[in-house]
């Protein structure tokens, strides 16, 4: 599980990494192996992490509501 939500910042540059060592874990690399946590705080590299994941690792996406 990697929770995303209320983070409106971050390093750009951590995505790359981020994303390879996910991917690097089979039971990450297959549909709903990773569940990810986003939010309406969920911005900028975050949301960008989470679009990587999207296209890369399949995971199942969590919204964590509105509060």
């Amino acid at each position: 599980m990697l929770d995303l939500s209320g983070t409106r910042g971050g390093d750009s540059f951590l995505i790359v990494p981020l994303v390879k060592g996910i991917m690097s874990r089979e039971q990450f690399t297959r549909h709903g192996g990773l569940v990810v946590i986003v939010g309406p705080d969920t911005f900028s590299p975050s949301q960008n992490a989470a679009t990587v994941l999207q296209r890369y690792a399949q995971p199942i996406f969590v919204d964590r509501p509105v509060t």
